[in-house]
């Protein structure tokens, strides 16, 4: 299955997943297609499958974890515009996804990404089918037949910038295979075009790194913002620490990118998943409402709408690839 059918190209301002509410679903990226549904038991679910979130992750988010991703978030918002294509990077990135409203945003999205810092490596090594596959799930809802895509905002939580880096030369690559479709010239000509657009990183980062063993931005990718959030070691914890709360996206290094990101996913991580990513909106729901959604007015007969901020006003445009997608599934 794909969601590409299902995002919106109507909505040009600061953008974010679909056009799903959350009681079907709320797209963190393709990888959770196949739970964009909250079962019917969900409470009898959480019960029953309590054992495989304390054996993998101990908890879900408290109250001030939740705080603390809220305000991390409404951070970020602050450095987005109009025409900015938002990619949340990987399981730490795309957690800071989830508290955005999903109608008002059409070109956010939390993507999965892992390894990317070993990216070209001898252990990991993409195939261009693989990067066909993932631009054509992951990006191309976002970026096929778009002419209002002012730059590219990368959202991670790195160290180095070597894993941000090295997404970002993968993204390239992808388009050069997806474009190109074996044409070398082709290939070459939409790299050159998309390699245009501005392509920046807002790094979020732990408070104890403030000071001490400060992140190295990356070499390629502009630094944009350093958002630093919480006491030290909490933003470490929130997003960073795989053994303190469940993945809301699978492990997803090149090497998979053949297969579905849906299908990375085993049973219980898949269910872990659901339970997190309904957890964070329902809180930012009752909490403040999902970033950018549209609030009462003091009369409450209208609705006021986010104001839309001005973009950078570059635009391009690349043709429609003939070269379809995989729906590949790991052995």
């Amino acid at each position: 299955m794909a969601l590409s059918s299902l995002w919106s190209t109507s909505l040009r301002i600061l953008a974010i997943l679909s056009l799903f509410s959350l009681s079907s679903s709320h797209p963190l990226s393709s990888s959770l297609e196949i739970i964009t549904e909250t079962p019917a038991n969900y409470s009898e679910f959480q019960t029953v499958n309590s054992f495989q979130l304390v054996k993998r992750a101990p908890r879900l988010y408290t109250e001030a974890e939740h705080g603390l991703l809220r305000a991390a978030a409404l951070e970020i918002d602050t450095h987005l515009y109009e025409g900015d294509l938002v990619l949340f990077v990987g399981n730490s990135g795309s957690y800071l996804a989830l508290p955005f409203y999903p109608e008002a945003y059409s070109m956010i999205k939390g993507v999965p990404a892992s390894k990317t810092r070993e990216y070209k490596t001898a252990e990991y090594m993409p195939t261009e089918a693989g990067l066909v596959n993932y631009f054509a799930q992951e990006l191309a809802p976002l970026v096929v037949g778009k002419d209002n895509i002012n730059r590219i905002v990368l959202i991670d939580h790195s160290g180095t910038g070597r894993s941000v880096d090295g997404f970002y030369e993968a993204v390239l690559d992808m388009v050069v295979a997806y474009y190109g479709n074996g044409d070398e010239a082709a290939g070459a000509a939409a790299r050159a075009t998309f390699s245009e657009i501005p392509v920046v990183l807002i790094n979020v980062i732990d408070a104890s790194r403030q000071t001490t063993n400060v992140p190295t931005p990356p070499q390629v990718v502009e630094l944009l913002a350093t958002i630093i959030v919480g006491q030290p070691g909490a933003l470490n914890r929130l997003v960073g620490d795989k053994t303190s709360h469940p993945r809301v996206q699978p492990d997803y290094p090149c090497t998979y990118w053949e297969f579905s990101a849906g299908d990375c996913f085993t049973p219980g991580e898949r269910n872990d998943a659901l339970a997190m990513v309904h957890d964070i909106i329902k809180w930012n729901e009752d909490n403040g409402g999902l970033i950018g959604a549209p609030v009462p007015s003091k009369k409450g007969k209208k609705k006021e709408e986010k104001k839309k901020p001005s973009g950078l006003q570059k635009f391009f445009n690349l043709p429609t690839p003939k070269k379809g997608s995989s729906s590949k599934k790991p052995h």
